[in-house]
Parts: C-alpha cells; sequence; structure tokens
C-alpha cells in the first residue's frame, strides 16, 4: 500500500521542545497534525510514529517520543501529493514553520488543529473532501 498519512497528536500542556536544526518549538495544548507519506512500507512508517523509543531520525520524533500519537489516518491512492495535502491543510490550520518541510515546497507539515475535541472529526472530514480513502489506524 501507498500513499499519504497524517498523524493526531495530542499535546496535554503547553511545552517547549528542541526539535533538531529548528531549535526550540513551543507548543501550545492541543490537537495537532504531521503529514507523511510512505511507499510499500507506509504502515511500518505509521506504526514506528507510535514507538516512544526510537532513534530520532525526523522532526516529528521530537514530538512523538514525548506526545504518543493518538491515530493516523492512511490515505491510499490519494489525488495529491504531500506538498500538495500540507498545502490544502494550510488553508485551514496553523503551521509551525519547516516543521517536516526540508524536502518539500510546501513552508510546514505540521499543523495546530486547536483544543477541541471535534477538530480530529473535522481533520477527517476535510481529508475525505479530497476524494481519498481513508483509513484509521492507532493502538
Amino acid at each position: 500500500m501507498r500513499g499519504l498519512y497524517t498523524l493526531v497528536i495530542h499535546i496535554p500542556r503547553d511545552m517547549v521542545i528542541k526539535v533538531g536544526s529548528l531549535g526550540d518549538i513551543k507548543l501550545s495544548k492541543g490537537y495537532y497534525t504531521y503529514i507523511g507519506s510512505g511507499g510499500a512500507n507506509i504502515l511500518k512508517r505509521v506504526k514506528r510514529h507510535f514507538m516512544q523509543k526510537k532513534r530520532v531520525k525526523w522532526h516529528i520524533d521530537y514530538v512523538t517520543i514525548v506526545a504518543k500519537p493518538l491515530k493516523a489516518y492512511i490515505l491510499t491512492d490519494p489525488p495529491m501529493d504531500e506538498a500538495s495535502l500540507a498545502e490544502y491543510l494550510g488553508r485551514f490550520f496553523r503551521y509551525i514553520p519547516r516543521f517536516g518541510a526540508s524536502d518539500s515546497r510546501y513552508a510546514s507539515h505540521f499543523f495546530y488543529l486547536g483544543s477541541r475535541d471535534d477538530v480530529i472529526i473535522r481533520l477527517r472530514s476535510l481529508l475525505e473532501t479530497r476524494s481519498c480513502r481513508v483509513l484509521e489506524y492507532s493502538r
């Protein structure tokens, strides 16, 4: 299975974390989503994000070692690439500049969704309106 994925992560309190070359990043309490992509091993990549003990490799690893993802939405055969999905979500949500986007034409792949529980439903709805088949993964 190939495609894109979004991780949904809950940050339980305001915090500052050091994210590699980006330095200190302030995260407000609430829900965030991260956009990634994967080839034939996309499920393996998604499962890796749920592991708290791992070698820190990507910007998102600095977050997932302190805040476990709640779920992931896997988009199979999406009609867009990773940067296009980031640009689309950037119309609706505030983003953390340069986060996860070192190889992307869009400014970020990490978005603050808000602090209310219903933002997760809104995210899934936005993904489904892009003509994507959305599979949900959680541990």
